[in-house]
């Protein structure tokens, strides 16, 4: 299980990320919503959206991965809170 700072730094990566991003968004519906479509799995609600960008959840490996193509950022960026919470 991550920490609460390897949540809040997963958080902030994800901020970043948005702010870069070609699409720009405004918060955890825009996140949700342009994320489901590129999700092939089932869908996020706002509220889940919203826990990632509190540093309340991080979301699954797929997710992650889905997130990092989007974004075009390295997945090792994301996922290294998750990698090292497994590593316990």
């Amino acid at each position: 299980m991550p920490t609460p700072q390897e949540k809040a730094d997963f958080s902030e990566r994800l901020k970043f990320s948005m702010t870069r991003a070609p699409e720009k968004m405004r918060g955890a519906t825009d996140l949700a919503n342009k994320f489901n479509l590129r999700f092939q799995g089932e869908s996020v609600s706002p509220q889940t959206a919203h826990k990632w960008l509190t540093g309340r959840s991080i979301p699954t490996v797929d997710k992650l991965q889905t997130l990092a193509e989007w974004m075009k950022v390295d997945l090792i960026g994301f996922t290294t809170a998750r990698r090292r919470a497994a590593t316990r």
